[in-house]
């Protein structure tokens, strides 16, 4: 009788040891999934939507008029009155800055306010950096313009998902 009571004991045991294990393999496999989707691979990300890093970049560290200069948090953004550009080489003689306190990437478009044609879109611009020899790819002939100019802000984790951004009327002075 001990006998029969011992062999149901160990096979009871051996169920418990299997089921423990079981469950921990289990386990063990989802915290991998979760991981793994939840963090993704070593390899770096590529931007969503055709965004590159700019290339012709700056460092700049100076003074900026930002709209949100009262406040010490949130993202800091440029205030542009008027643009300059030349018209026989297109180039903006105007510094487009991503002020060095910013946690995002900015990313700068430039429109006519008539008509909502795009002049010019930046790559993404790291905080710290300015845009040097900018371009306006769609030059108007020489004039003054009413514009947009739209700053575009995306994460820096990685993942470049759009964040808020800003909108600002300023005017383009071609000359």
């Amino acid at each position: 009788m001990l006998k029969k009571i011992i062999r149901k004991f160990s096979f009871l045991r051996s169920k418990k040891l299997l089921a423990v294990v079981l469950t921990a393999a289990v386990l063990a496999g989802g915290a991998g999934w979760y991981c793994h989707d939840r963090f993704g691979s070593a390899a770096p990300a590529e931007p969503a939507q055709g965004l590159v890093i700019a290339d012709s970049t700056i460092d700049w560290w100076g003074n900026s008029s930002t709209s949100d200069s009262q406040h010490t948090a949130g993202t800091k953004i440029p205030g542009y009155e008027t643009l300059y550009a030349s018209h026989e080489t297109g180039l903006l003689k105007t510094n487009l800055i991503n002020p060095p306190d910013n946690a995002c990437y900015f990313q700068y478009e430039l429109s006519l306010d008539s008509s909502g044609t795009i002049l010019s879109a930046s790559g993404l611009l790291p905080p710290g950096k300015a845009l040097a020899d900018s371009v306006i790819t769609d030059i108007p002939d020489p004039g003054t313009y009413n514009v947009c100019l739209a700053v575009n802000t995306y994460s820096m984790d990685g993942s470049f998902q759009p964040m808020n951004g800003a909108r600002i009327k300023a005017v383009l002075v071609v000359i």
